[in-house]
């Protein structure tokens, strides 16, 4: 984003569209800062492939709300990949919102649910000990994408970052992925250009992440 030009593709891109609403464009320090409400019509992964897809420019999550937030990362089994984030909102309140693709449960009819787990051994998934804290139950995929988005209760995000987030196949209690809950910085709270442990660039990661898709 370089000229008021970007500016204008963006808001173009996310016109009309229900519960997103962009609060500032800063041109100069190359930021945008976005609400998205819980009725929004997109996730905000979906939401920042919109703005790619309508813009052609290239972007990074570089925070999400004010207070504590976390990411989960999965990738398998198979070609089940996808990203899920959870927001404190206040005491005991937790906001999710993410997108997990390719899901595979065993009849077309079956819904999956997301819980947090005690452990975040990830080397055999049935190490991850008993459920925490249920998050999300009843969610139906459709054509093998799982929208996990809404609010859950009694949840402390401090007490929960290490441990491991588990979607399941919710009629026969299958576990079908878990992922490492990360803490992740509040709004314009990461100036991370390098990754520590990779040596690449905040936008070569979204490049290889968008080519995995």
């Amino acid at each position: 984003m370089t000229c008021d030009n970007c500016a204008n593709k963006i808001r173009q891109a996310l016109n009309g569209l229900t519960g997103i609403t962009i609060h500032s464009i800063d041109v100069t320090k190359q930021q945008v800062l976005i609400e998205v409400a819980e009725n929004a019509e997109l996730t905000i992964p979906d939401l920042q492939n919109q703005i790619e897809d309508k813009t052609g420019l290239r972007t990074v999550i570089k925070g999400i709300g004010e207070g504590l937030a976390t990411v989960s990362e999965f990738n398998g089994p198979d070609d089940l990949i996808g990203v899920i984030r959870l927001a404190q909102l206040s005491d005991n309140r937790c906001l999710v919102d993410g997108v997990i693709d390719h899901i595979k449960l065993s009849s077309e009819t079956n819904h999956c649910r997301l819980d947090i787990h005690e452990f975040g051994d990830l080397r055999n998934i049935d190490n991850v000990g008993p459920v925490k804290v249920p998050v999300l139950d009843k969610v139906k995929p459709i054509a093998r994408r799982c929208l996990f988005r809404g609010n859950f209760d009694n949840c402390d995000l401090s007490n929960v970052i290490g441990r491991s987030l588990v979607i399941k196949e919710q009629e026969s209690n299958r576990k079908l992925s878990a992922a490492i809950i990360a803490r992740v910085s509040p709004i314009y709270g990461n100036d991370k250009k390098i990754c520590s442990c990779s040596g690449k660039t905040i936008w070569d990661e979204r490049d290889e992440k968008r080519q995995s898709i």
